[in-house]
């Protein structure tokens, strides 16, 4: 299984609003190689739970009022939908997408 983390806030900022979302993979040794796996399939070393955890930040700007913001609403929920599409990888191993949202 695999974890997704998003935040989402909103806030504003002189007087115009901003929506600012976080999203990144957690790092998880039953799902990804630890770094003493990759060095010894690759030859090389390097952090893999800093290669897996980056963050993604999206800033979007907008009016502060809750009409806009719900505009967004239905993309989110349509995407949190597609998540119960797994995905498979090239060894055919079932992936499984779990949302943690704060």
């Amino acid at each position: 299984m695999r974890h997704i983390f998003v935040w989402h806030d909103t806030s504003t900022v002189a007087n115009h609003g901003y929506m600012v979302c976080l999203v990144s993979c957690l790092y998880d040794p039953a799902f990804y190689l630890t770094d003493e796996d990759y060095k010894a399939t690759t030859g090389k070393y390097i952090n893999v739970q800093r290669l897996i955890e980056p963050q993604l930040h999206i800033v979007a700007r907008c009016s502060s009022s809750d009409v806009e913001h719900l505009a967004y609403s239905e993309t989110k929920l349509q995407c949190i939908a597609d998540l119960k599409r797994n995905l498979s990888t090239t060894q055919q191993v079932e992936v499984i997408d779990i949302l943690r949202l704060t």
